[in-house]
């Protein structure tokens, strides 16, 4: 019997609670200690598990931040899906500054990339920060400007206040980062992704403590560029924002990092920098996956 069979034969569910339930049978087995393949193994003896449902349930009210998540039936466009990584990256080099970047490796990357992982809109390319600015911040600020020559309706809320004083990567999107620029070989890294909608009604802190061991939060500089590629993405008040989740803000620049930025589509145009801080519907976490 499956997870989906045991939990229908006790009570008839549809098939988005049955799959946020799984999701957070998965994320307390993980909190446990079990690594993936046990955790696999535990959710396929559906019949075995439905007697142990409850003590589970009850650790998930253990779990950070339970108490920031809402329900969202706000969602990405109408149709809408992430261009072919081709496209993308003809896009990408009709912008004067990644014009002499290479990328001859992108569509072998891809293809080796083909299967992406259940929960992922699909794979995007993203120039290496470390390949077109001296720092992560300085490669934000270059996407806040790409975006102004680019969106007409473009309005960047944090002008001059971007700095590592204002804006750093989350450590674990830090370390990704750094591995994947490391490894990945040429100027451009080829990775899975989901725009919000895995994550949507979740606070960043939430969403955080709910990424599965291979997914990390995206930042301003990756979402911005997925942006530029599909800025259909966000066209409408009523699409999904988009929570920068790999990266903590600080307001005021004290030291004390508790917001992200994030990307919405409002009435005058696209707004970034509106800084959040709790779980709201029309929001949710962009994030990242790696093997």
């Amino acid at each position: 019997m499956t997870m989906k069979e045991s939990i229908t034969s006790q009570e008839k569910m549809t098939d988005g609670q049955v799959a946020k339930i799984k999701e957070l049978v998965e994320a307390a087995l993980r909190k446990s200690g079990l690594g993936g393949d046990r955790i696999q193994r535990v959710i396929g003896r559906g019949g075995k598990l439905k007697d142990r449902l409850i003590p589970i349930f009850q650790k998930l009210s253990e779990l950070p931040y339970a108490n920031e998540e809402v329900e969202s039936s706000i969602g990405y466009p109408k149709g809408w899906k992430l261009r072919d990584i081709s496209e993308q990256l003809t896009i990408l080099q009709k912008i004067e500054e990644f014009k002499v970047l290479n990328a001859r490796h992108v569509i072998r990357m891809a293809k080796h990339l083909s299967d992406v992982p259940e929960g992922a809109d699909g794979l995007v390319i993203i120039p290496k920060p470390c390949r077109v600015a001296n720092s992560y911040n300085e490669a934000v600020v270059l996407m806040t400007e790409l975006m102004a020559k680019n969106r007409k309706d473009w309005h960047n809320y944090r002008g001059g206040k971007l700095g590592p004083e204002y804006l750093r990567l989350t450590e674990k999107t830090k370390q990704v980062i750094i591995r994947l620029e490391k490894e990945t070989p040429g100027d451009y890294l080829v990775i899975p992704v989901q725009t919000g909608l895995r994550h949507r009604g979740r606070s960043m802190r939430r969403a955080n403590v709910m990424f599965i061991d291979r997914e990390f939060g995206l930042g301003s500089y990756e979402i911005g560029i997925i942006l530029l590629t599909h800025p259909e993405r966000l066209r409408e008040p009523e699409h999904l924002g988009i929570d920068c989740a790999g990266c903590d803000y600080s307001p005021c620049a004290n030291g004390d990092f508790f917001r992200v930025l994030d990307f919405r589509q409002s009435i005058d145009g696209l707004r970034f920098g509106c800084w959040a801080n709790s779980a709201l519907q029309h929001f949710g976490s962009a994030s990242g996956f790696v093997e």
